[in-house]
């Protein structure tokens, strides 16, 4: 990717983190081009797996699991899907989303849809950072770091913003689809 591109997928991701109140999206990056088709072939009307590393509020993992379902249940564009950490017969197993959360530092993009070592996550101390991936099989097509304040109304902008930038409107890779993004960004 040119470094021209880069800087513009920055700046994008800087104006749609503005809007998020103090949720700021970092490192877009894209390796398929039908992502937003691909999410809707695969999650509608359907169960859409999602495995989790790392717990930032110390709460049970199951608890912690539910409260960011419950986060991201009604992101999905007006598609009927309910996103899981247990898949069910209507679940595709070749598709999940992988999120991993941290007080600091992320792994390679292409990695996270591989093996995450859970144990190995630095505990939050304030802000929570999360990296997450949209994985076909161990294949990574679209990945993204967030970072949020700790709180229930800030996991809820930041797992709007995963939805929104895992499987974006436009094609990212069409230059004047990214333009009209911006413009409608806020």
């Amino acid at each position: 990717m040119k470094l021209f591109d880069m800087a513009r997928r920055t700046a994008l991701s800087l104006v749609v983190s503005a809007c998020a109140g103090g949720t700021i999206v970092t490192n877009v990056h894209y390796d398929e081009n039908t992502l937003r088709d691909t999410f809707i072939y695969v999650a509608s009307d359907r169960d859409f797996l999602i495995e989790f590393h790392g717990n930032p509020k110390g709460e049970t993992q199951a608890a912690f699991d539910a409260s960011v379902i419950a986060a991201m249940q009604g992101s999905s564009f007006g598609y009927l899907t309910t996103f899981t950490t247990t898949p069910s017969a209507s679940t595709s197993k070749s598709y999940r989303i992988v999120m991993v959360f941290s007080g600091a530092g992320y792994r390679g993009g292409s990695s996270i849809c591989r093996d995450v070592d859970s144990a190995s996550l630095k505990p939050v101390a304030g802000r929570v950072e999360v990296q997450a991936a949209f994985c076909y099989r161990d294949e990574t097509q679209s990945w993204l770091n967030v970072s949020y304040a700790q709180d229930s109304a800030a996991l809820g902008n930041a797992m709007s913003q995963v939805l929104i930038n895992l499987f974006p409107q436009y094609d990212p890779q069409h230059q004047e689809c990214e333009e009209q993004l911006v413009l409608k960004t806020c």
